[in-house]
């Protein structure tokens, strides 16, 4: 039977700036890397998530617009705790897929920004075992006055990727991504799908040891559904592990090997994908 817990309304209150938690000068960071080298038998988790949380301030009066929020500050006016994600434990070990489901709010998102190293835990502690590649939005970060050629020169420089690199797999992330007569021209004579499906391309072109995606596989038809299906399984062989978030429950049993359902922000359930899913479903179709 799937463990359930009780669930909370997310207030729609306006989310502001978090307060640092005070730490001890020598206490590690709550999001360790370790860069160990590829053990052919690895038997230590991957990733590990003790006691997860993350907070955010919420404030009830004055916050809706940035005047307001200033007057808000300058007056002290009272604010509470929201806690996006709190007590997540969890353990993922090499060359599994992990598949995290949830409605609007759950947490998932903010999951995925800590693992990616965008948000610092206020409680708890992630390690993660290898670099780890965020792909948080697809075409995040494109400038529509740009190219594509450029759009992909200057993302895969942050990324870290030098221009020879870029170059060469240009050709490779333009088919992939079904654009290549389009590479010279404007972004913003592109489509939405058109810049979808470059950010993704690029995204598991620059790929590192454990591969985040937050709804990212929502793009482009049926066809190219299927081809992003067939990559990233091919993707698994050559990383640690895999992370992602989706609100297709079929896509996500075809492809994952366990589930994590969110709820609140806190651990639903997580076990085999047609448990989990099966019990996700009959509490949406509940409304619970």
């Amino acid at each position: 039977m799937v463990p359930r817990q009780d669930s909370r309304q997310d207030d729609p209150a306006e989310p502001v700036k978090r307060d640092p938690v005070k730490r001890d000068p020598v206490e590690r960071d709550p999001v360790e890397r370790d860069p160990v080298e590829r053990d052919p038998v690895e038997r230590d988790p991957v990733v590990r998530l003790e006691g997860l949380g993350v907070r955010y301030q919420l404030r009830r009066e004055g916050g809706q617009t940035v005047r307001g929020a200033l007057r808000a500050a300058f007056m002290g006016l009272p604010t509470e705790d929201f806690w996006a994600l709190r007590g997540l434990d969890l353990e993922l070990q090499p060359g599994r897929v992990l598949g995290v489901v949830g409605r609007n709010g759950a947490g998932k998102s903010t999951l995925c920004q800590v693992l990616a190293g965008v948000l610092r835990p206020d409680e708890g502690r992630a390690l993660l075992r290898g670099e780890v590649r965020g792909l948080l939005g697809l075409g995040v970060g494109f400038h529509e006055d740009l190219t594509g050629r450029d759009n992909v020169q200057l993302a895969g420089a942050f990324l870290g990727l030098s221009a020879d690199q870029v170059t060469a797999l240009l050709p490779k992330i333009a088919a992939f991504a079904e654009v290549e007569t389009f590479l010279d021209v404007p972004l913003k004579h592109w489509s939405s799908g058109m810049r979808a499906r470059l950010g993704f391309a690029l995204g598991l072109e620059t790929r590192g040891d454990i591969l985040v995606l937050d709804e990212v596989l929502a793009v482009g038809d049926e066809g190219f559904r299927e081809r992003c299906l067939e990559t990233l399984r091919a993707v698994m062989t050559e990383v640690r592990a895999m992370i992602f978030v989706s609100h297709d429950g079929d896509f996500v049993e075809r492809i994952a090997d366990e589930v994590l359902w969110l709820e609140g922000g806190r651990r639903q359930a997580l076990g085999p994908p047609s448990e989990v899913l099966g019990a996700y479903r009959a509490a949406l179709g509940a409304g619970r």
